[in-house]
């Protein structure tokens, strides 16, 4: 009896046998000349496409689901909290951490790269760069509230560190209004050097 691979493909016959297998073992020169049959090139070529169809499909659900689940993590611009310059200078100055609660020292982070932060910084403040934060998160772990200075107002570097420290865990991180920009603005000092 002739194989038939109409429209369906590769589809199973009745021995339970995919007809494309059957077809290549068995060295099938022709199929069934009728309309809708395909000769057995044709069924090969079928059978290969439907497959390479399946695998493309697979993984561009595997893809789908990844990058999907990567996207998603809550944290928006909706999630900083901004600290006006006077407010980090009252905290500096003072002796206790009162104005932003207990739990551990507050700490003052510079995300920019070290040549720019070389070359003016606010007195105290730790340079970690964004780029550095994977590897040296650590250094933040007895911080009680972490407070991320950039260079200008509506700093990029500023508000991605301040997103990446969320993520991490770290739950009281503000974020200077105005960066270094708004400290040196305002009258205060900065220093100069690593």
């Amino acid at each position: 009896a002739p194989l038939h691979l109409g429209a369906a493909g590769c589809r199973k016959n009745g021995g339970g046998g995919e007809v494309c297998k059957s077809m290549v073992e068995n060295k099938i020169a022709s199929i069934d000349k009728t309309p809708g049959s395909y000769t057995l090139q044709r069924g090969r070529e079928l059978c290969i496409l439907l497959n390479m169809l399946r695998i493309v499909t697979f993984f561009l659900g595997i893809s789908t689901l990844i990058l999907n689940s990567g996207c998603s993590t809550g944290i928006s611009d909706k999630n900083l909290v901004y600290v006006s310059s006077g407010e980090v200078a009252t905290l500096l100055e003072s002796e206790n951490n009162s104005l932003f609660g207990e739990g551990g020292a507050t700490v003052l982070v510079d995300p920019r790269v070290p040549w720019q932060f070389s070359q003016g910084h606010i007195p105290g403040s730790m340079n970690l760069p964004l780029e550095s934060l994977f590897l040296d998160a650590w250094k933040l772990d007895n911080a009680g509230v972490i407070i991320v200075s950039g260079q200008t107002w509506n700093d990029s570097v500023a508000i991605a560190m301040s997103k990446d420290l969320l993520k991490k865990g770290f739950t009281d991180v503000r974020t200077l209004k105005g960066g270094l920009t708004g400290w040196t603005d305002s009258g205060r000092e900065v220093e100069k050097g690593l």
